[in-house]
């Protein structure tokens, strides 16, 4: 995963935000960071720019993403 990526949510993921739209979601990261994790590693999360009007950037771990 890279920044400039076509992404979608994981369908082997619960998106609850999929079910208030359930129309196609689609998204372009933007940008990749890390983030600390409780048990002292660090996770990359990546902001995402959807499709949806409502839903601008948001910031999802990549593990919830999939590349399209």
């Amino acid at each position: 995963m890279q920044v400039g990526d076509l992404v979608q949510p994981h369908p082997g993921i619960r998106h609850p935000w999929i079910k208030q739209h359930p129309d196609p979601w689609l998204g372009v990261i933007l940008e990749l960071r890390k983030k600390s994790s409780a048990s002292g590693g660090h996770r990359q999360v990546a902001v995402v720019l959807w499709n949806h009007r409502g839903l601008h950037k948001e910031l999802h771990m990549t593990y919830e993403l999939e590349v399209v």
